[in-house]
């Protein structure tokens, strides 16, 4: 994250008060980061965002009256540019793989909390995808499993690997075509190309990709 005089406005939402206490000394602790609410039950999180706005929200998953999956999903659609950090006391493959297929930009494990909640949030503000390591592996086994008949990055074009990497970064196709300065049309056929040439059927299938051969 670059350095700047701005403090980024931080939601917290986890319905374990001991922890939650943990997670706001961390975070009240860096100049980088203001938190401006918190949360122990995910419909009361998304009702806040009727009349709020924040740059992230750190989210457990199991919480009452609506989880934090849900919850991020209905968030994601109305709030894009909200950066979400997904805490979680689930390592399990299950977990993993259903979180990764949401627009979700980070997946920390809870125990990892201490040594690298920080750095997860800055490189998530920052426009990055931050996954556990443990996670990364599951990810990384699944995809090896599954690539024997697919291509690699050797196998891209320069222009390829570039969208492959703003996809994974969660950009949509107008935000890559600004950013790359071309169409929106030209973005689409990339993307339509690069599912075919890959074989993939979803985006979560290109993250993992792009997690394997280390282009994010």
């Amino acid at each position: 994250m670059k350095k700047s005089d701005k403090k980024y406005s931080v939601v917290i939402a986890d319905d374990h008060p001991i922890f939650r206490m943990g997670i706001k000394n961390i975070v009240e602790k860096d100049k980088n980061f203001e938190l401006t609410a918190e949360f122990s039950d995910g419909k009361e999180l998304v009702e806040y965002f009727k009349n709020n706005i924040c740059d992230l929200i750190i989210l457990d998953i199991s919480m009452p009256n609506l989880d934090g999956i849900k919850a991020a999903e209905i968030i994601r659609k109305k709030y894009s540019k909200i950066k979400i950090l997904i805490l979680s006391t689930h390592d399990e493959k299950i977990y993993v793989k259903r979180i990764m297929s949401k627009k979700i930009d980070g997946y920390l494990l809870k125990t990892e909390v201490h040594d690298s909640l920080i750095s997860a949030m800055k490189k998530v503000i920052s426009g990055k995808k931050h996954v556990s390591e443990k996670v990364v592996s599951y990810l990384m086994d699944d995809y090896a499993e599954e690539a024997e008949n697919k291509a690699s990055k050797k196998d891209l074009t320069k222009r390829e690997i570039e969208i492959i990497k703003l996809i994974s970064e969660g950009m949509t196709s107008r935000q890559i075509a600004r950013e790359l300065d071309i169409s929106q049309r030209t973005v689409e056929t990339h993307r339509y190309r690069l599912m075919e040439k890959l074989k993939f059927t979803n985006t979560a299938e290109l993250i993992k990709f792009a997690v394997y051969e280390d282009i994010i």
